[in-house]
């Protein structure tokens, strides 16, 4: 591990060779000294290159970590026990927002063989568009409101489509105004749609939230429901996001759109949320009010139609 003092006068040699306004805490615990100051520099060259985003200096972005353990790290951040990179799907990275800090979180696996610096590149411009994106969604009270309830999921929605999107929109023009090439990121590419493809299409997903429901018939619990419910839920409506991102940005892979047809999950209820957020992204819009409608009708393909009442809110459970 690199001592203190090194690891500080490289950041100052860096700082000011790209002469940037502040620079972004980097907190690295993978490597030696020299691989160290290697992801510093890749790190600082990302760190120029958004610092052209207008939104850069509003943004203050507090640090990028790429700890040893990044599912420890990310739970002793946020103050949980339970959060894990792997689930259907692996996380390799997450951005956090805590006390008025923004925070990236790099998985270690991305600095492995099967990675390079284009890859890591649209990673960090991934979760640096979550950091611009959250200037922009609407503080929405984390309550019981039906009303917020379909709001947070419908800006949750609407923010992974958009990162993926703006993310791919960059990388085109970095493609199209130099020569650099990467196989390793049409690889990733590839790999991230039909993994999200296999999800939509895991009738496996299905049937577990069909056997949900039924058991929801003779305990009656909707808070146990609920809860059960969300992380299909939570994979399902994330898998569409990204899918439809890679697919509304990169034509060539529409042919994987012939797959989805084997999606239960897929049908009008999911095109017109769809449609809308595509309309949405397409001039920048963030004012999401008008398409509550859309997710609550989404909702229903997971059995979800929530509903005020006195007590604060109540989930009739749907056959689906």
């Amino acid at each position: 591990m690199e001592n203190n003092n090194l690891f500080k006068r490289n950041m100052d040699v860096l700082f000011n060779y790209y002469k940037i306004n502040y620079m972004i805490e980097k907190i690295i615990e993978i490597g030696d000294s020299k691989q160290q100051e290697k992801i510093i520099k890749e790190l600082i060259s990302f760190e120029k290159f958004i610092s052209k985003h207008p939104d850069f200096k509003k943004l203050y972005i507090e640090s990028i970590t790429i700890p040893i353990d990044f599912d420890s790290t990310i739970n002793k951040m946020q103050k949980t026990t339970d959060y894990k990179s792997i689930r259907e799907h692996l996380t390799i990275a997450k951005y956090l927002f805590i006390d008025g800090n923004r925070h990236i979180i790099l998985n270690p696996i991305l600095f492995t063989y099967q990675y390079d610096s284009v890859v890591r590149l649209f990673i960090l411009l991934h979760e640096f568009y979550h950091t611009v994106n959250s200037l922009k969604i609407p503080d929405i009270p984390n309550d019981y409101d039906v009303k917020h309830i379909y709001l947070r999921n419908l800006y949750t929605f609407y923010d992974e489509y958009y990162c993926d999107r703006e993310a791919f929109w960059v990388m085109r023009n970095i493609f199209t105004n130099t020569k650099i090439k990467s196989y390793k990121f049409n690889r990733f590419l590839i790999n991230n749609i039909n993994g999200h493809l296999e999800t939509l299409t895991d009738s496996n997903e299905y049937y577990k939230n069909i056997e949900l429901i039924n058991n929801f018939r003779s305990h009656a619990d909707v808070i146990r429901f609920l809860d059960e419910i969300r992380p299909i839920f939570i994979l399902v409506t994330r898998s569409f996001a990204c899918f439809f991102a890679h697919i509304d940005a990169c034509k060539r892979m529409s042919m994987k759109m012939e797959h989805l047809k084997n999606s239960q999950y897929y049908n009008k209820k999911t095109i017109k949320l769809l449609t809308y957020i595509q309309k949405k992204y397409k001039h920048n819009k963030f004012n999401l009010n008008c398409g509550l409608s859309y997710m609550k009708n989404f909702m229903k393909n997971f059995g979800m139609l929530l509903t005020n009442i006195p007590q604060g809110f109540y989930c009739k459970v749907l056959d689906i």
